[in-house]
């Protein structure tokens, strides 16, 4: 009878416990990259490309996007997206020649600065997208070197 009782005892004991233990859920790991909060500008010839990065929040990047074109359309927006040391992916929101419309671009970080890639693009909904991230080429693109916004 005593053996069942402390048997008994001990298995109460351990449900409390399981109950009132506190549990620990392991913390999701945070990514931590350098800032990139800034401006950037490249040049072609008379062609300005600026982007102003406005905001950095662990991944999460918003800023500005602007393609000032001598002798071509121009375009200028928004630029939403992810940073994530080595790459920045994201939706560009802007206006052209009185249109809206938004196209996925990505940078490639480099010490100089970012370079865009370009590849096959493919359109879903209402968005360009790029098909494959990883086969984009960074061939005849200009850096966009950090510099002091204006």
């Amino acid at each position: 009878m005593k053996t069942a009782q402390l048997v008994l005892t001990i298995i109460v004991i351990g449900l409390i416990a399981i109950l009132v233990w506190p549990t620990h859920k392991a913390a999701a790991p945070v990514v931590q990259t350098d800032s990139v909060v800034g401006c950037y500008v490249a040049t072609i010839a008379k062609d300005v490309y600026s982007m102003q990065i406005t905001s950095q929040d662990g991944l999460a990047v918003a800023g500005t996007l602007a393609y000032n074109n001598f002798e071509k359309d121009s375009s200028r927006g928004t630029l939403t997206g992810v940073y994530d040391g080595t790459m920045l992916l994201g939706d560009y929101s802007f206006s052209s020649e009185g249109t809206d419309s938004i196209a996925q671009v990505a940078f490639k970080k480099t010490p100089e600065g970012f370079v865009r890639g370009f590849g096959e693009t493919q359109t879903v909904g209402t968005k360009e997208m790029l098909k494959d991230t990883t086969k984009l080429s960074y061939d005849n693109s200009p850096v966009f070197v950090k510099t002091e916004c204006k």
